[in-house]
């Protein structure tokens, strides 16, 4: 499947006939409905007590798990660029209960993400951490496909999302320009013009992280319950006894939303869109206040994934559809991603199979692109 976004319908499919055919055989073999209703079924690590070392940890069998536990969820680009060079990080192995007699094995997400954030989850004083390269089976792909349609609840269900962040800071200068933000909540305040100066740097230089630009973590930070970002500090201290009290490790532990919140009471010198699809999270407000699918596709096209057909689910996920598409059934060429988002939100406005032949009988959407339909279908009177 390959990004076609910048093409029209009929640059793709070439004729009515052909799009409406696409669209009914992606319903056909890719329809899911009501996946909410699909238990969950999770595996965690956690601390594997038998063993002697605080290096290993076990993999929990799906069937343990209850609803309601508390757990932390891990957000993170698999491509995570940070050395563990100068700090003592163990050799991790994991333990898989599900499988008793086996040998453990090495830990398959990048170690300092694995390190970090089990020092999250010590300080949160819980066992329990999912991190999808070690409680999804990455070589199954119905283990894959069973995740990624209720990724959302994954994370919505967590009490704890946290965000391991690779871009470190090294001065304390920059490192003290926290201060304001991690205040704001206690302390309120308008800045000056020349005061939010440092602040706007400060978030410059963080953004460039890779998480900030990827589909999945924008996934993950719109579905989460709550969400801290986990900043490294490696070889930087800082005097403040504020960012002392929220560091953890070698690591300042900021909630995404103050960001937001100081960008709310202060006129940032960076564009309010530009803000938003950084720090606003869709999970904090109610749903009538939310961005409709339109917005979140137009963010989502700001972000780059290596799996086109998981923005399928992504885009379903945070748009809140209760009927998804099997997205692993969709990777060959043969299937149009603006198609499939297409199918998708038509889906979602169907109600009975005479509304969808009667929709069909009057579609003349071939000039248009893909986030054109996606904006019609998005208003009260698409239908």
């Amino acid at each position: 499947m390959q990004r076609d976004t910048a093409l029209t319908f009929r640059d793709i499919h070439g004729s009515e006939e052909a799009l409406i055919a696409s669209i009914k055989k992606i319903e056909r073999i890719a329809l899911v409905r009501n996946p909410e209703k699909v238990p969950l079924r999770l595996r965690f690590v956690t601390p594997y007590y038998s063993s002697k070392t605080c290096a290993d940890f076990a993999l929990t069998p799906a069937h343990r798990y209850q609803p309601g536990e508390d757990y932390v969820t891990v957000s993170y680009t698999w491509a995570h660029a940070q050395s563990d060079e100068g700090q003592q990080v163990p050799d991790y192995r994991i333990w898989d209960l599900a499988e008793p007699g086996a040998p453990p094995r090495p830990i398959r997400c990048p170690k300092m993400v694995f390190h970090r954030a089990m020092l999250f989850a010590q300080a949160r004083k819980c066992p329990y951490v999912w991190i999808d390269q070690e409680c999804i089976n990455q070589q199954d792909p119905t283990d894959i496909e069973r995740h990624l349609q209720v990724m959302d609840r994954i994370y919505s269900d967590s009490r704890w999302t946290v965000a391991v962040l690779s871009c470190n800071i090294a001065n304390v200068t920059l490192l003290d320009r926290f201060k304001p933000i991690l205040d704001i909540l206690a302390e309120p305040c308008t800045l000056l013009e020349n005061e939010r100066q440092p602040i706007d740097r400060l978030v410059r230089y963080i953004t460039q992280d890779r998480w900030f630009s990827r589909t999945w973590t924008f996934h993950e930070k719109n579905c989460a319950k709550s969400l801290a970002l986990l900043i490294p500090t490696v070889g930087c201290t800082s005097s403040e006894e504020t960012l002392r009290y929220a560091s953890i490790g070698s690591d300042l532990c900021v909630d995404i939303d103050l960001f937001y919140a100081f960008g709310f009471l202060n006129q940032t010198n960076i564009n309010d869109r530009e803000f938003e699809q950084y720090f606003f999270r869709r999970s904090r407000f109610e749903e009538n206040i939310m961005p409709g699918p339109h917005e979140v596709f137009g963010d989502m096209e700001k972000c780059d994934n290596s799996v086109t057909a998981d923005r399928l689910a992504i885009f379903a996920n945070i748009s809140g559809l209760k009927i998804k598409l099997n997205s692993t059934a969709l990777t060959t060429p043969e299937f149009s991603y603006s198609t499939c988002i297409l199918a998708l939100v038509l889906a979602n406005l169907w109600s009975q199979d005479d509304a969808q032949e009667d929709s069909f009988d009057g579609m003349r959407l071939l000039p248009v692109k893909t986030n054109s339909i996606v904006a019609r279908a998005s208003t009260p009177d698409s239908g």
